[in-house]
């Protein structure tokens, strides 16, 4: 953490998703990731609920600019 390593996936994501002509992209975010994901204007999208094994997530989305979306 705090290395620019999620960061940096983060804009390889959004490159890739820009190359490929989708509207947006969504995650499963863990309840405290959700600021980090923010940074990045995703936005929550529902109510949080328990991921097996994992813990507390929320469905977090980016909308992006092109004219489909793969939500």
């Amino acid at each position: 953490q705090r290395q620019g390593v999620g960061r940096a996936l983060m804009y390889a994501i959004f490159d890739f998703v820009s190359n490929v002509d989708h509207g947006g992209i969504w995650c499963a975010a863990r309840l405290r990731a959700v600021e980090f994901y923010e940074k990045f204007d995703f936005a929550t999208a529902g109510e949080p609920y328990i991921e097996r094994g994992l813990g507390a997530h929320v469905r977090m989305e980016r909308l992006g600019t092109g004219h489909s979306s793969i939500f």
